[in-house]
């Protein structure tokens, strides 16, 4: 347990908000390569760029 991982699904508790993710064209949700488009502009104003702007990066196994 001391290098493991806790998986959670954010933002899927919930059928209505499930269901809003499934109508959204896939065009709108990966925008230039970026994933999580929509979720990202949303919260543009309130995140710092450096969070917003930021690409994935791979987890690292702890050593």
């Amino acid at each position: 347990m001391a290098h493991s991982i806790e998986c959670r699904v954010p933002f899927v508790d919930d059928n209505k908000m499930l269901n809003l993710g499934l109508s959204i064209d896939s065009n709108l949700k990966i925008f230039d390569k970026r994933e999580k488009y929509i979720l990202r502009k949303a919260y543009e104003k309130i995140l710092p760029k450096n969070i917003t702007e930021r690409y994935k990066y791979p987890f690292q196994n702890p050593k």
